[in-house]
């Protein structure tokens, strides 16, 4: 399997994730909401269509900001704690005295790429349609 079938792939399949949490909200509003007309099964696909487009952007975005290292310095601030208290194996290699940039060094030297384009790109499909659908109502 090729890198952009691969690619299309996670971002249908984060796009089928995201529709069934949509629906699952449009559900749970119908279940709290009855009585309602035609009109307002348009205005609860837009809300379950939003609220999930804010939680698949917000994962996507988080993803991004965590992978390019922008909870580095708090991950080894916690490191360098939790050394401080706990002592390691009399065999093990002690890093306690590593920098900062080792440590980053270290963390991103394994070149994994995340998903979080097909998260948000789920997420902005979501949100077009919530936008096509308030249109709508």
């Amino acid at each position: 399997m090729g890198k952009g079938k691969g690619f299309f792939l996670l971002t249908l399949a984060s796009t089928a994730c995201a529709s069934a949490f949509a629906g699952a909200i449009v559900i749970y509003e119908l279940n709290v909401f009855s009585g309602l007309d035609k009109l307002s099964y348009a205005r609860l696909w837009c809300d379950g269509c939003f609220i999930s487009a804010v939680f698949f952007l917000g994962a996507g975005i988080l993803v991004a900001v965590k992978r390019n290292g922008g909870f580095d310095s708090i991950n080894y601030a916690f490191s360098q704690l939790a050394k401080r208290f706990w002592r390691p194996a009399k065999n093990s290699v002690d890093k306690k005295n590593q920098s900062y940039l080792e440590y980053v060094r270290q963390r991103h030297a394994d070149g994994k790429k995340s998903p979080h384009p097909a998260i948000m790109i789920s997420g902005g499909i979501m949100l077009l349609a919530s936008f096509i659908l308030l249109a709508l109502a």
